[in-house]
Order: structure tokens, then C-alpha cells, then sequence
């Protein structure tokens, strides 16, 4: 329960509202091409999106594994 809280809190505080979709995306075993092609960016953005993400997420102590794991 406790890394349940812990995601969720990381997805609705730290990140920003595209970060959230490209997360949702990624969750679905999206590709970047894919995610791209969703959100009408380029894949340097979801690139963008996903190294952000991934900063955030060591420095709340999160993995992808985790978070992939906790949202499906």
C-alpha cells in the first residue's frame, strides 16, 4: 500500500500534466513514436518528457519498475 501512496502522490505532485500523460502512455507499453504520434509532439519531446521524468523519479527514489508495476 505504501508504494501505491508514494506513486501516486509522485504522478499528481511532482509532475507536470504532459509528464502524466506521457507516463499513462509509457504504462500502456506505448513506444515514443507512438506517444508522439498521441500527443501531436515530436519524439525529441517525448524524450524530453521521459528524461524529466526519470530525474524526478531518482530523486523521489523511484524506479520505472515500481511505478509501472504500482499504476497497471
Amino acid at each position: 500500500m505504501h508504494n501505491e501512496t508514494a506513486v501516486q502522490e509522485f504522478i499528481d505532485n511532482r509532475l507536470t500534466e504532459r509528464e502524466r500523460q506521457v507516463v499513462k502512455l509509457l504504462i500502456d507499453n506505448k513506444t515514443s513514436g507512438e506517444i508522439a504520434q498521441a500527443l501531436n509532439i515530436k519524439r525529441s519531446t517525448v524524450s524530453a518528457h521521459r528524461d524529466s521524468i526519470g530525474e524526478k523519479m531518482i530523486s523521489a527514489g523511484l524506479t520505472w519498475s515500481k511505478v509501472i508495476t504500482v499504476k497497471k
